[in-house]
């Protein structure tokens, strides 16, 4: 076993417990709902690079999965933030997502047409730092436009979930330097998920 199916396996284990205190914790509220669905997905999304690591296979396939975690985020923050900063930016986030995810989908194509600049890592990096970085922005605006109680009812949230987030920013960023993910970032996101 290597440290990133290791890193990945607790994450996934850590976002199971959660999903089943959310699902334990539900009392019928639709905000509740995408909590529950956003979490389910992370910890299927670390179960899957935890597989990744440990047999090392083709990884493809972890664009579009990177873009439907971070899209189940977006849908959390999306239901939250309508009321805050308008339903019409939430949906152009919603479009921009989309638009990733359909690029992550096409991307072993793209590569093996070999049309140029468009090689998996450099879809992965750039839309991967785009949708932190939308749902940093996200964040920030519902931190901003919350009442003094309401802050203090999402002061966890907002921690944890904001520096998931940017530690996604450091990672793409990185990626986006280096022309590639560096092992090393990407084996100790798994352990970054799991504490926070």
């Amino acid at each position: 076993m290597n440290l990133g199916s290791l890193g990945y396996g607790l994450a996934a284990l850590a976002f199971m417990v959660l999903t089943l205190l959310l699902l334990a914790a539900w009392r019928g509220r639709h905000e509740g709902v995408r909590v529950l669905f956003a979490s389910a997905v992370t910890a299927c999304w670390a179960g899957a690079l935890a597989w990744h690591a440990y047999a090392d296979a083709a990884w493809l396939w972890l664009i579009p999965l990177e873009m439907l975690r971070d899209g189940a985020w977006l849908f959390v923050l999306g239901g939250i933030s309508a009321p805050l900063i308008g339903a019409l930016w939430v949906r152009a986030c919603y479009i921009v997502w989309g638009a990733c995810l359909a690029l992550g989908v096409v991307s072993p194509w793209l590569e093996s047409l070999e049309a140029q600049g468009w090689s998996p890592a450099m879809i992965l990096s750039r839309t991967g730092l785009l949708l932190s970085v939308i749902n940093l922005l996200v964040l920030e605006q519902i931190y901003r436009n919350a009442s003094p109680t309401g802050r203090a009812t999402l002061r966890s949230f907002v921690l944890g979930f904001g520096a998931l987030m940017a530690y996604d920013v450091f990672l793409y960023s990185q990626a986006e330097l280096l022309r590639g993910v560096a092992a090393d970032a990407w084996n100790a996101r798994g352990f970054i998920n799991a504490a926070i």
